[in-house]
């Protein structure tokens, strides 16, 4: 997994390093050597579309109080972290009325329509399928926190202090609530977040923005006078001791992100259980001013038993449609996750709780049993296709070859990514036609493009250079097909469309939610 600040420009990168001098023991000089060189890539990639758009947005949306007037309106998931927001984002993003951000737009908030499409592509073969933290599908097309573009767009987020340097915990810390910040960091914090979801919007005007970031469920205020009465919110809980245990044990998970050592966990506790009484209390306190039809309560137990009643209720208290499209989508996702099992699964018997989370355990009903499961009628999902995707795999390669070579002949150019750009489409060919990727059929993906690159390269380049040769034509596209392909960048599009073929033809999803 690279690092979530991978794709952050430069100059993000420095603020981050030089706001305090760290200086790092050896085995975070490799990380920070990491990170730096792949903000490069995103810092090229990004900078036409941030010079071009910077001067409008910051035109429109650098005032006092930036807000945002968008019809259908925006939907917010609030819950703080590990409640079970993410599976309510997965859900509710599969619904074809809403638009929300996925990774690789998150990942590189600078950029928009060409560089995210860009970037897509150039995750494929360093993103896993599964978060670092727990087994949660996840990739470049995937829903994403919003949280990310505001740390990856200028540090106006929590996420430094908690995951890269927790010795500047308290500082970043402020970015939860908001409540904290000077002047000049709550107007920063306002343009870079309705920046990014103007972007979003231009992208799909007449959907409903969706969004989900833990962060949010202590900045209702803040949102409310951004999005004004058409913001709608959907809180989820979960058992408070679940949470917080849940939180630690994240902390340790994601230490390859820290560029410092990361606090013991008794600190780390600590610091999760006042954050997390403080969010919910200001979640409390601003939903009750905003009065009825705006914020909806589902707990996660429920929403696990009930999924599309607690669904439904939710649509109805806030005055979503529910549509039939919906609908279906909601039960594909959900049979495509049934057997999903949570990597710590068993509750271990836990010291009492602290006084203030019993007191939300009360407040939210955790104290109390959850509702009857409600069994669901999913559609029908063919996972047993799996010869048929690979005799397609390979068929697909034969044609995928026939394309390279009349591409060469006709353009006279060879085209070197196209190895990368190769591999991803068998990729999809495979998991596509097979309903579910698996280790044999990422195998065999690999093979084919092994051979499509590995038996085309010469003819291809007889095709493309082989007229300015006057004589050994094939000899010398035997040569020059052998030495390019030790040249550093055509041996980096081989090795990614090896490893591009191999990720997504692995993919137990596929499809993301939303697409």
């Amino acid at each position: 997994m690279p690092h979530f600040m991978a794709l952050a420009p430069l100059d993000v990168w420095v603020r981050l390093l030089g706001r305090k001098i760290i200086a790092p023991r050896p085995r975070y000089i490799p990380r920070m050597v990491l990170g730096l060189a792949t903000s490069i890539v995103g810092t090229c990639a990004t900078l036409p579309e941030r010079l071009i758009l910077g001067p409008y947005l910051w035109a429109r949306f650098s005032k006092p109080q930036p807000t945002i007037d968008h019809e259908p309106g925006v939907l917010v998931i609030t819950g703080y972290y590990r409640s079970g927001t993410t599976h309510l984002h997965y859900l509710l993003s599969c619904d074809p009325g809403m638009t929300t951000p996925r990774w690789a737009q998150v990942s590189a908030p600078h950029g928009f329509l060409f560089s995210w499409l860009l970037i897509r592509i150039f995750m494929v073969p360093f993103v896993s399928n599964s978060r670092p933290q727990d087994d949660v599908a996840f990739g470049p097309e995937w829903p994403s926190e919003d949280d990310f573009a505001h740390n990856n767009a200028a540090l106006v987020s929590s996420l430094p202090g908690r995951f890269i340097v927790p010795s500047q915990y308290e500082h970043y810390e402020r970015f939860n609530s908001l409540e904290r910040l000077n002047d000049a960091e709550r107007r920063r914090w306002r343009f870079h977040h309705a920046a990014f979801c103007w972007k979003l919007l231009a992208l799909a005007p007449r959907k409903r923005l969706l969004l989900k970031t833990p962060s949010h469920t202590a900045r209702l205020r803040e949102l409310h006078a951004m999005f004004g009465d058409r913001l709608r919110v959907i809180h989820i809980s979960r058992d408070p001791d679940a949470v917080v245990r849940s939180n630690v044990r994240m902390a340790g998970n994601l230490e390859p992100y820290c560029l410092e050592p990361i606090p013991p966990a008794a600190t780390t506790r600590s610091r999760v259980v006042k954050e997390y009484v403080e969010s919910e209390a200001l979640h409390t306190a601003e939903a009750e001013r905003l009065g009825p039809g705006v914020v909806a309560s589902i707990r996660f137990e429920d929403l696990i038993a009930d999924p599309l009643g607690q669904l439904r209720r939710c649509y109805d208290q806030l005055s979503i449609p529910w549509t039939d499209g919906a609908e279906i989508r909601f039960r594909r996702y959900l049979g495509a996750v049934r057997d999903y099992k949570p990597r710590h699964g068993t509750k271990q018997e836990q010291p009492e709780l602290e006084p203030e989370l019993a007191a939300l355990a009360t407040q939210f009903g955790h104290d109390q049993p959850p509702i009857e499961p409600v069994e669901i009628d999913h559609p029908p999902v063919e996972v047993t296709r799996e010869k048929r995707a690979i005799l397609v795999t390979w068929l697909s390669a034969c044609g995928l070859a026939a394309f390279w070579l009349a591409w060469a002949a006709v353009l006279k150019d060879r085209t070197d990514p196209m190895m990368w750009i190769f591999g991803i489409v068998l990729g999809l060919i495979a998991v596509r036609t097979a309903g579910r990727g698996s280790f044999r059929l990422g195998v065999s993906t690999v093979l084919a493009q092994l051979l499509l690159v590995t038996l085309t390269i010469v003819p291809v380049t007889y095709l493309a250079y082989g007229h300015t040769w006057e004589s050994e034509q094939w000899m010398r596209a035997f040569r020059a097909a052998r030495e390019s392909m030790t040249a550093m960048n055509n041996a980096l599009f081989f090795i990614f469309g090896l490893v591009s073929a191999y990720r997504v033809a692995t993919r137990i999803h596929v499809r993301p939610p939303g697409t």
